[in-house]
């Protein structure tokens, strides 16, 4: 007898673990509609850190089609139809929420992209596109009926994941502008570019989040964090020369109502921003050679990044002068001479510093005068080695070091490191010696170039020893150590002037410390006086103690 009744398509139960595919497997875990909300969960997550993995994709990344903000309507439609077909059907309630939550989200960006706030820069609200938008795709199958003995019930949710990160990843990492993809790009103050107010913004959003990354980096230990700290750099570096879009005598139409003041608001925010990112006192910054501890060892990679980010510093900051675009009046050259204040002031701190000083020379043309000097031995043997109790105190300042006893030695040492750029070494009871690192800028083919960035150029040190006993915490040094690196490459005759030149140049920088130096016998040395106090200083000998190379050797010793 036959008849017209219903058959079934399906005749086994989905298992999750019955034999089958993965994608079937995972499609067995939950119904359709709750799959589908982790897909697309999973599916935004995703996409929101491919796209600001690194951090020149969070410093540029753009969205890979014209007009992102209709991107960002077309998910919220999405995501609402989405909502509006789950209220008229049977199933569990968070899938629901979550369409309404992302419906919600995507509105709220897409606001966003067409008001384009100042706390949100360009390549985060970009990003926050990108990822709603694959949310509200993978999500996008519940708009379909599929039957409940269809294949398709365990399917759809890993092939909509699947679909959607095929769909939105390969367009997102490779298509998206960014500086990195315009280094030669220029603001055109002469107007014959027309910069729209918008590109003025999005160029202004670009520069901020990379100077942002950079300055709030850690840089306090940067060299244990190498990686990371070259990725702050190379975003510094994909800025182009001129970061700004300056008008052109005014925006002219493209200027909606209250954006010139916004733009003018984000610049002088910028000028402040750069000049504090070279801030000595900034908690973590910037990056500076005397926070490591480092000799001549280990010195490339770091020298190359505090070379590099004092340089980019610098180049951003030069670029931010309204002069050259015509503007005279208004808030900006006022706001630019005072960062220039301030930059000028914390360059100066940095400038002062024994193992430092090197790294102000690669600003370039310096923002305020007195800024830029070659170091050599004469000009650092005046510079602050370090701080102790809130008093500096100098290389050439003999009596005042002699006075450092060993408790103080030890306070000036936690961790074993100090912050004249140099180590302690210890044989307990017998030795206790602070090594202090000067350096001097090596250049190379370009920023981040290999080779470039930092040379020892000076070791100071300061030597508690004991020949008959153990050392007490009141024993003063027994001996201050000067050494100064040949020049690489030099003749027999060129170091022998350099030796002279090295030992003329620290009996003057004793003099300036207000000490007596007698004797006219060089290779005899000279005998030093001052504060009630007497000591010798050796000839200078040609020493090899570090890094292959000849060393100009001066020992101060108690008289």
């Amino acid at each position: 007898m036959g008849g017209a009744g219903h058959r079934e398509r399906q005749s086994a139960i989905p298992d999750p673990l019955a034999p089958g595919s993965l994608a079937q497997r995972l499609g067995t875990l939950g119904l359709p509609a709750a799959m589908l909300s982790w897909a697309s969960l999973l599916a935004l997550l995703s996409v929101l850190a491919a796209v600001q993995h690194s951090a020149h994709l969070r410093a540029a990344y753009r969205f890979f089609l014209p007009l992102p903000w209709l991107a960002a309507l077309g998910a919220t439609a999405l995501a609402g139809a989405v909502v509006a077909a789950g209220s008229r059907r049977p199933g569990p309630l968070w899938p629901r929420l979550w369409a309404l939550a992302l419906a919600c989200l995507a509105s709220v960006i897409a606001l966003a992209a067409l008001v384009r706030p100042a706390w949100l820069p360009t390549a985060q609200l970009h990003a926050l596109i990108t990822a709603t938008l694959a949310g509200a795709l993978a999500l996008a199958p519940r708009l379909a009926r599929i039957h409940p003995d269809s294949d398709w019930t365990q399917r759809v949710a890993p092939a909509s994941l699947l679909l959607t990160l095929a769909l939105i990843l390969p367009p997102a990492l490779t298509g998206a502008p960014g500086p990195a993809a315009g280094p030669d790009r220029q603001a055109r103050p002469n107007g014959t570019d027309a910069p729209t107010l918008d590109a003025a913004m999005a160029a202004l959003d670009d520069t901020e989040a990379v100077v942002r990354a950079a300055t709030d980096f850690d840089w306090s230990r940067f060299d244990l964090r190498l990686p990371k700290a070259e990725a702050v750099i190379a975003g510094l570096r994909a800025l182009p020369r001129h970061p700004l879009v300056w008008p052109a005598g005014g925006w002219g139409k493209s200027a909606a109502p209250g954006r010139e003041d916004a733009f003018t608001a984000g610049a002088q925010r910028l000028m402040g921003s750069v000049a504090r990112g070279l801030d000595p006192a900034r908690s973590g910054g910037p990056p500076r050679l005397s926070s490591l501890g480092l000799g001549a060892q280990n010195l490339a990679g770091p020298g190359r990044i505090v070379a590099d980010y004092f340089e980019q510093f610098g180049r951003i900051f030069q670029a931010l002068d309204p002069a050259p675009a015509g503007i005279t009046t208004g808030p900006l050259p006022g706001a630019y001479a005072a960062a220039a204040t301030d930059l000028s002031a914390f360059l100066r701190v940095i400038g002062d510093h024994w193992s430092d000083a090197w790294s102000v020379t690669m600003i370039g043309p310096p923002p305020g005068p007195g800024l830029t000097e070659t170091i050599t031995p004469r000009t650092l043997l005046g510079k602050t080695l370090f701080t102790d109790r809130g008093t500096g105190y100098r290389a050439n300042e003999v009596a005042r070091l002699w006075g450092l006893d060993l408790a103080a030695a030890r306070r000036l040492q936690p961790g074993g490191r100090n912050d004249c750029g140099g180590q302690a070494f210890e044989q307990p009871g017998r030795e206790y010696r602070i090594d202090c690192f000067a350096y001097a800028p090596v250049s190379g083919s370009g920023p981040g170039a290999k080779g470039r960035g930092a040379a020892v150029l000076a070791e100071l040190r300061i030597v508690y020893s004991s020949r008959t006993g153990a050392l007490s915490e009141r024993s003063p040094p027994a001996e201050i150590w000067y050494a100064f690196a040949v020049p690489a490459g030099a003749s027999p005759a060129e170091r022998d002037r350099y030796q002279r030149a090295t030992q003329d140049a620290l009996r003057a920088a004793l003099k300036d410390a207000d000490l007596s130096v007698s004797g006219a016998a060089s290779d005899q040395g000279f005998r030093i006086k001052g504060k009630g106090q007497a000591w010798k200083l050796t000839a200078p000998l040609i020493d090899h103690h570090l890094a292959d190379r000849d060393w100009v050797v001066m020992r101060v010793l108690a008289d």
